[in-house]
């Protein structure tokens, strides 16, 4: 049996939208990701990755989370400062908001990358790809 390098690969879609989470994990299902974990506000993102067990290879990150805690650029800066063993890992901002604004504040606050919903299935796959190799 052939094992695919995405098979072990952790992602963490930190997404306050339930139908937005629904869409993503159905996107990343289809490029052949099978471990995807669901965060809906940056309280439960953080008591996941603070975890010193946490395999997570990359986030996706909703610029937009409400309260409680902090939006997606305030946990992102939260990540890069922490000791967590995932603070080095990709971020890729997940938003609606096209601005440029947005895209210099995510980058940073320290993300890898930027993309805006709806979700361009191949952008995302190009992204993934370019991040994990």
């Amino acid at each position: 049996m052939v094992v695919d390098f995405k098979d072990n690969i952790h992602i963490l879609c930190v997404e306050d939208d339930e139908m937005n989470q629904t869409v993503v994990k159905i996107l990343l299902q289809k490029l052949g990701y099978k471990k995807i974990s669901l965060a809906g506000d940056s309280i439960e993102a953080s008591a996941l990755l603070e975890k010193p067990d946490t395999d997570i290879n990359v986030i996706l990150m909703d610029l937009g989370l409400p309260a409680p805690g902090v939006n997606g650029i305030e946990l992102t800066k939260k990540i890069r400062q922490s000791n967590w063993n995932v603070k080095n890992v990709p971020i890729i901002a997940l938003t609606g908001n096209e601005s440029a604004v947005a895209k210099e504040e995510s980058l940073a606050a320290g993300m890898n990358e930027f993309i805006t919903k709806p979700v361009d299935v191949e952008k995302l796959r190009i992204i993934l790809e370019n991040l994990l190799s």
